[in-house]
């Protein structure tokens, strides 16, 4: 179930790309991906920074949320 949806939802964000966020996969698996979120550069806390993130995704995926880690964070 969860490897169908995680299709899906790559689909969806190749056809529909925020260009303040990217995706990729880690090692061809579906269940784990990395995500830079950058927050807009008139935030003045965190604009112009950039935030790594690790997703985990389990076999109940969607039923059951991801695992996330902040892997890195940087503020300019």
């Amino acid at each position: 179930m969860s490897r169908v949806r995680l299709m899906k939802e790559l689909r969806e964000a190749s056809q529909h790309p925020n260009p303040d966020i990217d995706l990729e996969i880690i090692g061809g698996s579906f269940e784990h991906w990395v995500a830079i979120i950058r927050p807009p550069k008139t935030d003045k806390a965190y604009g112009g920074g950039s935030f790594v993130l690790h997703l985990q995704c389990g076999p109940m995926y969607p039923i059951e949320p991801p695992k996330v880690w902040l892997w890195a964070q940087h503020i300019v």
